[in-house]
């Protein structure tokens, strides 16, 4: 796990636009612009998984206050997917947060991999948002606790 800075943009917009062909595809989803992933990396904790010194996959993580934080973007390229990289990366990042600590994050409904990969870590449904996404998609809301 390392600590991303602006260094990192190209990066980051790199493996965000390899997943431009399947958000058009599927009709789902937002891809986060440039500027927004600028300012993550410059105000925002942004750790990345590295493997022979490139960027594989990123988390950006939002401090709400000292127990509070909010995953606001997992992603990592395709080829990376299922090998476990993620994991290692979530859970190095969450080995470094202070007990307790709650985490929320928000998916679209249709995000099956993504929803998978949060239930297994833990993660549980509280509520959703419907019609929350351009595409009419619900928001599902998952936290994760730990005292």
């Amino acid at each position: 796990m390392k600590l991303l800075d602006a260094s990192y943009l190209t990066s980051v917009l790199e493996i965000r636009d390899m997943y431009r062909p399947f958000k058009e595809a599927d009709g789902f989803g937002l891809l986060v612009s440039d500027n927004v992933l600028l300012q993550s990396l410059e105000r925002q904790e942004v750790y990345g998984y590295l493997d022979d010194g490139e960027l594989r996959g990123f988390l950006i993580v939002r401090k709400v206050d000292s127990v509070l934080y909010e995953i606001d973007m997992m992603m990592t390229e395709p080829e990376y997917h299922r090998r476990g990289f993620m994991e290692q990366l979530f859970q190095s990042w969450l080995q470094s947060c202070k007990r307790p600590w709650e985490i929320w994050l928000e998916v679209h409904e249709k995000n099956v991999p993504a929803i998978r990969f949060y239930e297994k870590q833990g993660f549980l449904l509280d509520s959703h948002r419907p019609n929350y996404y351009p595409d009419g998609g619900a928001a599902l809301l998952y936290s994760l606790k730990c005292n």
